[in-house]
Order: structure tokens, then sequence, then C-alpha cells
């Protein structure tokens, strides 16, 4: 049992899931196959996972179901003991010759002779099906004992799975969310070393011509006294009470970072944290944003150029030398602006137009 408990633990991380554990269960109960189905008791086989061990393919198996079940389930919410293995014999006397044609295909047509079937269920209502099936014999007590002893085994490690599953799905939402807003992380030690990032971060890192991963791992920035700042903020990031701090990397298009101290630590990083670089790189040129801009608000395109400039960090007269315009031009536009964005000043015209929707628009 032992066998089985390190392989159901270790199988969550096999590619195919559980391979050995599926494998091993169907040499020890000399089977011809040995199946695991995981999914919500309303969907449809299909659309659960389904992961088998045998001379067979999944659309091998999910083929009588789907004729002679489809589109119900093929096994009820309520089929059954949860935990409790069920022989041919008694799913057959379950049945009661409501799906007499399935079973018929399965004993006659498949050469079916035994099947030891068990349901588990995890607190979020997902169930798992273990199914042991024969083509030679039947099965005996000591097989039927053996599915009984897995189902906590069983449980547990369908429990943990999908809690990850669930984490995973909430950070891949989550992941998407951020990256459209262009924001990333680097985790450094004191010496520059990158820990860890995330993947906005390796893309900044492989494509900006701002700052790079060095051959040793170390952050490298291509100005030297924007690298001995970096470097100093990161030092003082790993000090006691240390406090944020932000440099701006670049203008056009923006690139930012945020230098924060590490916080707790993770025992899936090596090495000693000792800050977090946050980067914001917004990809806001003219031309990538002011159709969206003017869309949004009914902003002409001189407007949104404006607005854009001004959410940058422009002052008036340094968006009007950039656009082209008289100073008396861009505050009447500046007017504007506000009126039709609602903003009741600079800070917050930057709060609707960088923090609202459009900044999740993807680069054009």
């Amino acid at each position: 049992m032992a066998d089985f408990a390190a392989a159901l633990l270790d199988g969550a991380f096999e590619k195919p899931l559980w391979s050995t554990f599926l494998l091993d269960l169907r040499r020890e109960t000399e089977s011809e196959f040995a199946i695991l189905l995981i999914r919500p008791e309303d969907w449809p086989m299909d659309e659960g996972i389904q992961l088998i061990s045998g001379d067979c393919t999944p659309d091998d198996i999910a083929a009588p179901y789907r004729k002679h079940f489809h589109p119900a389930p093929p096994m009820p919410k309520y089929w059954g003991q949860e935990g409790a293995p069920y022989s041919l014999t008694e799913l057959l006397a379950y049945d009661s010759g409501a799906h007499a044609a399935f079973y018929d295909e399965l004993i006659n047509d498949q050469g079916v002779t035994d099947i030891r079937e068990m349901r588990v269920q995890e607190p979020g209502g997902i169930g798992a099906w273990l199914t042991i099936v024969r083509r030679d014999g039947e099965y005996g007590r000591r097989e039927t004992r053996l599915m009984a002893d897995l189902a906590p085994l069983l449980r547990g490690v369908l429990r943990l799975f999908m809690e990850r599953e669930r984490e995973r799905f909430s950070a891949s939402v989550t992941a998407r969310a951020v990256g459209n807003l262009q924001i990333g992380w680097l985790v450094l030690d004191r010496g520059g070393i990158i820990l860890d990032a995330d993947s906005f971060a390796d893309t900044v890192l492989a494509r900006s011509d701002i700052l790079h991963r060095a051959s040793n791992g170390r952050l490298a920035i291509a100005e030297p006294e924007v690298e001995r700042e970096i470097f100093r903020m990161i030092g003082q990031a790993a000090e006691p009470g240390a406090r944020s701090r932000a440099i701006v990397l670049r203008n056009d298009p923006r690139l930012e970072m945020l230098i924060v101290p590490p916080g707790e630590k993770s025992l899936s990083i090596p090495g000693t944290p000792a800050a977090i670089a946050y980067l914001h790189g917004d990809n806001w040129r003219s031309a990538d944003r002011s159709e969206h801009l003017a869309d949004m608000f009914s902003l002409s395109r001189s407007e949104a150029r404006l607005a854009l400039a001004l959410c940058r960090g422009s002052s008036i007269g340094e968006a009007g030398e950039l656009l082209g315009l008289k100073t008396e031009t861009v505050r009447s536009y500046s007017k504007t602006i506000y009126a039709k964005t609602g903003a009741r000043g600079l800070s917050d015209l930057m709060r609707i137009v960088r923090g609202g929707v459009l900044s999740m628009a993807a680069e054009a």
C-alpha cells in the first residue's frame, strides 16, 4: 500500500497524470485496463480528465458511453456509496435494465467479464471514478479490499489536486489580466542576481535595450548611472524598515521600476531575496492608444494624444511642444478632455485613463 500511496502522490506531477499508479494497479490486479476519470458529476465524460492504462485510448472507452448514455452523465451524482467498490454484477443490479444495451455491448461485444468501480469525492464536489476491468475471470476479495483501501488515499490526493488546479486557474486568470496591464516582477538578491521572475519581466529582459539578464544571472542596466542607482535601492530595500523606491527607466514608451522590500520568504525561491522589483511598461505610443481613448470618451485625435501626454507626466508646455500645439490650444483641449472624461483634475484623469480598461488593451 505504501507503494500505491507514493504513486498516487507523485502522479499529480507526472505526464501523463498518474500513469505509474494506474500501471501498478493494473499489474497488481491482473486487469486488462485501469481507468481514472475526474470530473464534476454533471459534466459529460468527454469534458473531464480521463486517464487509462491498457491497450486502448480514451475514445475507445468513451465511445460506448456516448452511444448509450449521451447526453446524460453516465454516472449519476448519487451513484452508489462513496468510497465503496462495485462489481459488474452489482452495477447491473443497480442499473435495473435501464441501460441493458450498454452492458450487453460491454459483456458480449467487448468481452468484459468483471469490473471493480469506485467513486470518491472531494469537498468541492469534484468526483473521481477509479475502475479496473478484466476480460478473463472475476475479481476476488483481495482486489475488492485493495480498491477499498485506496479510497481514502485517492480522496486526499484528489482534494490536493483540485486545490492546486483552482490555484492554477486563478493564477492564470490573474496573470492574463496583470499581463495586459504590462506589470511584472523580479526577485533580486543583494548582488543583483535574479532569483525569480514572471513571464512579463522575462520578456522585458529578453527584448529591452534598457535592461537584461547577464550571463551570470545578474540584472544589467544599459546606463551605468541608472544601474548604480538601482543597486543602491536594492541595498536599501534589504535594510530593516526600508520603504519602496521608484525610478523611470525609459520615457517613450514608458518603463518604470518600483523596488520594494522582499517581505515574506518562500521555500520555492533559492538564495536570499533582498528586494522585489516591479516593472511597468505602458506601451502607450500615441499611434497605439489614441484611437482607443478617442472611442471611449468621444475625444478628437488631438485631444486623445494630449490626454496620453498629460497622463505620462508632460506639463502643459511640454505637451504643446511635443504635439506641435500652442499653449492656448493645449489649455482649451485639456478643459474639453476633463469635461468629456469626467475627470476633476490631472490625477483623476490619470486614474481614469491608466486605471481603466484601456490599460488592459493589448499592444497594437
